[in-house]
Order: structure tokens, then C-alpha cells, then sequence
């Protein structure tokens, strides 16, 4: 699969049987649909993925909508989510159903690859 990065995901990359997204600073409402579009094709052939979320400076409801949206379709885990991202996460009560972890080794565990 070739991905083109987009402002909200700069860098995307293979580890395994699982895809590596690095959100930007702002991942929010249509800004995130060119993720959401490259996710539903990760989806379609079964991988894992971890989401890079350690830049993010600013988000909003519609980042934790995605990525409970993407935890029911394929294995997820956020790494080392920014201070901003945890935030979110807690305050939204996602933090129990989207795994998150402190440094890319340890979600890529998550994942199971």
C-alpha cells in the first residue's frame, strides 16, 4: 500500500504486520478524514495499528471518536500520547477502551506483532 502523507500525518510506516501513523501537532475534525482514509485501507487487509501521537499539541472530541471508531475494526495502541492526547483520552473516559503506551516498543506489543 503507498500512503501519502498529509498534514495531519506526517510519517507513516510498516513495523511488521503493523502500520505506524505519526499524527501532527493538530489532528481535528476534517483535517483527520486523510488519516481516517488511509486507515480504512489498513484496515481492509487486516493489519495492527499504532498511532504516534506524541506531537499532538491540540485536539479535540473528533481524535477520540477516530480512534475508538479504529480500535473496533483492527488491533490499536497509541504511543507515547502527548500530554494533550492523555488528557483527552481521560477526561473522555476513552482511555478503557483505546490502549495507550508509553513508547513505540511497548505499543507495538499491544498489537501483538
Amino acid at each position: 500500500m503507498t500512503a501519502t502523507p498529509c498534514f495531519t500525518a506526517p510519517g507513516i510506516r510498516r513495523r511488521g504486520r503493523a502500520w505506524v501513523i505519526t499524527l501532527g501537532d493538530t489532528p481535528r475534525g476534517p483535517a483527520l478524514d486523510s488519516v481516517a482514509r488511509t486507515v480504512d485501507g489498513i484496515a481492509a487487509k487486516d493489519a495492527a495499528l499504532v498511532v504516534d501521537a506524541g506531537a499532538v499539541t491540540s485536539a479535540d472530541d473528533s481524535l477520540v471518536e477516530w480512534l475508538t471508531d479504529v480500535g473496533r475494526r483492527l488491533p490499536l495502541c497509541v504511543a507515547a500520547p502527548s500530554p494533550a492526547v492523555r488528557t483527552l483520552l481521560r477526561g473522555s473516559g476513552a482511555g478503557r477502551s483505546v490502549p495507550s503506551a508509553s513508547c513505540m516498543g511497548e505499543a507495538l506489543d499491544t498489537v501483538g506483532i
